[in-house]
């Protein structure tokens, strides 16, 4: 190869280059970025999660709000939404976005206990009661469940056989928040049974 066929060469190469770095330096020049929300969604879920876990509700659920409409098909995404929103008091918030995730998956438990929660703290115990007693499922198996079904049953007298299977699992009072016994149609009873 001579040396005008090198040069030609390398001059091609200095131009295709520097062509190169035009073009990059043009598409990252701040005036001509469009600014749009680059972070995943999935990311912003579990941001929202740390939120929640670190008790910042207002801000966890701004993004819960920001990720729905991505993540409304998600029932894990709906159970953490609704967790936060009923930790900040936004009821009917939770209880509706619950409707409409069990609509969509009528055979997911955690669902229902979510719908049922929010149903307890607006004072809705008996349709607390008929969320969880529709679930075909139905089983008296696990506390989580079962807490719920005791503090919304309307029969008074399976009440201390419920509390007595209850009382099988370990720490079976952690099962019985406060709050929702409050407002469950069962909290005078319940709240005996909890006495040491």
């Amino acid at each position: 190869m001579t040396n005008k066929a090198i040069i030609s060469v390398l001059s091609c190469l200095v131009g295709i280059i520097v062509a190169t770095l035009i073009l990059l330096k043009k598409d990252v020049r701040p005036s001509q970025l469009v600014q749009k929300n680059t972070i995943p969604y999935e990311v912003q879920s579990a941001s929202a999660q740390g939120l929640v876990n670190s008790g910042k509700y207002a801000f966890a659920n701004k993004i819960f709000e920001n990720s729905y409409s991505h993540f409304k098909d998600n029932p894990a995404f709906i159970e953490a939404y609704t967790d936060s929103l009923l930790a900040s008091n936004q009821i009917d918030k939770a209880t509706q976005i619950s409707k409409d995730s069990l609509r969509a998956y009528p055979l997911n438990k955690n669902l229902r206990i979510k719908l049922a929660k929010c149903f307890i703290l607006n004072s809705q115990s008996g349709t607390a009661y008929e969320t969880l007693s529709q679930y075909p499922l139905y089983s008296q198996k696990e506390p989580s469940f079962l807490s719920l079904v005791i503090m919304t049953t309307p029969n008074t007298s399976a009440l201390d056989s419920l509390m007595g299977k209850m009382k099988n699992f370990q720490s079976y009072q952690s099962f019985f928040p406060p709050r929702l016994v409050q407002n469950s149609t069962n909290s005078d009873y319940i709240t005996k049974a909890l006495k040491p």
